[in-house]
């Protein structure tokens, strides 16, 4: 039997294993795993196969995968910045290490100097192999895949619906590097495995892009098909708000650019300081932002905790300021724990994911009291009884839509 022939045989089980409608139930990680894994089983052993694809979501401009062999070293990321998420879904075989890329990265030297760039600009596949003649053009991931002891590299555009475009690698280590016929045997595939990657990556958009919008757990929700209009959970939850000190006041003098230009920077610095603690933000209003930590009533100390541990990270971020205008805007925060309703509601043509109930209301009404008592970080008492850290009461106030008198503390220094 011919090698040719083994390859016509191995396109006829990569064909059968790419229709079969298990596919559509894979995450693209999966999906690279499987590819490596049928590959593998037909006698072409991989050493490191990777995919890159440009999306359409509004943070991410590049998702990439690289698939590594079981007790191989992750290929270096150091000369980005631009990585906003990372994740590795282990295999048979071996890991998938998933990047996300914030945009710009496609102006950077490390895509920019890569067989991807090439790949995707030119629409022609790359190839190099150890030992032949240099290539027309050479990349540093050859350095490195030598140095991996790789014999045969090869870079392909994958075909897909615009505006997504994609690129796949593949390498080995095998003695005499990939058989003959295996670029033609990718190309004759090209058309299927752009298919299946197309249906698992609009699965992937849609998720990232509902997270994007509306959180991480109300995006499963939604994808789960647990979310109707009208459909409302009650759970216990722990509550914050936060905004710019005298932003409102004193925001007529500045430009709209210079606006968007602060605001931004504030909602940014509100996600670095809560989503590693476990915190989420829920909805931008104006300048404020409603943000929720998940409540584990057999941990509520530690929900709390982590609660006040990001508020606090991000009182200590630096002051907003705008040049020019010689003002600066402190942060502030309210924070409370209690049963909210949790849901969707709207319209048949619009819908808004959003939490209400008392426990909101306290919230925000706490927080108005911000100004009053000339304080940056106010807790209900519900809160600053539930955490280890010692706090000071400043009072107890009559709130607006709030039954009783409401008891107010802040953390002591």
């Amino acid at each position: 039997m011919t090698r040719q022939h083994n390859l016509h045989e191995i396109e006829d089980q990569l064909t059968e294993w790419l229709i079969d409608v298990e596919r559509l139930k894979e995450l693209p990680a999966q999906q690279l795993h499987g590819i490596v894994e049928q590959l593998d089983a037909a006698g072409i052993h991989l050493m490191v196969c990777s995919s890159l694809v440009r999306t359409l979501h509004p943070q991410i401009e590049l998702f990439a995968q690289r698939w590594r062999r079981h007790q191989t070293s992750e290929i270096s990321t150091s000369n980005t910045g631009r990585i906003l998420e990372q994740h590795t879904v282990r295999g048979r075989l071996g890991e998938v290490d998933m990047y996300f890329v914030e945009h710009g990265h496609s102006h950077e030297a490390m895509y920019r100097n890569s067989p991807f760039y090439e790949v995707q600009t030119q629409g022609t596949s790359v190839r190099w192999k150890a030992g032949a003649s240099k290539p027309q053009k050479h990349y540093p991931i050859y350095d490195d895949l030598e140095q991996r002891g790789a014999t045969d590299y090869l870079a392909i555009k994958i075909r897909l619906q615009a505006p997504f475009e994609a690129g796949f690698s593949f390498s080995t280590d095998a003695p005499k590097g990939f058989p003959d016929g295996f670029e033609e045997l990718l190309t004759e595939l090209n058309p299927l495995i752009g298919l299946v990657l197309s249906f698992g990556l609009e699965r992937l958009s849609l998720s990232e892009i509902l997270r994007a919008y509306i959180g991480k757990g109300p995006a499963k929700s939604v994808l789960g098909g647990q979310m109707r209009r009208g459909q409302i959970s009650r759970i216990v939850s722990v509550i914050g708000f936060a905004d710019l000190n005298g932003y409102r006041e004193r925001v007529g003098g500045i430009d709209d650019d210079l606006q968007n230009r602060l605001l931004d920077h504030f909602f940014k610095q509100i996600y670095e300081a809560i989503t590693p603690l476990g915190g989420e933000i829920l909805k931008f209003i104006g300048e404020t932002v409603l943000f929720v930590f998940p409540y584990d009533a057999d941990h509520a100390g530690e929900s709390c905790q982590a609660a006040l541990q990001g508020a606090m990270n991000l009182l200590a971020a630096p002051q907003l300021k705008v040049e020019h205008h010689d003002l600066n805007f402190p942060i502030q925060a309210a924070l409370h724990v209690g049963e909210v309703s949790s849901g969707n509601i709207g319209s048949e043509g619009r819908l808004d994911f959003t939490i209400m109930g008392q426990a909101v209301n306290l919230t925000a009404r706490l927080h108005q009291l911000i100004k009053t008592l000339d304080e940056r970080l106010i807790l209900s008492k519900n809160f600053a009884s539930m955490i280890d850290h010692p706090s000071t009461t400043l009072g107890s106030f009559e709130l607006k839509g709030v039954d009783g008198l409401q008891e107010a503390f802040t953390p002591d220094d």
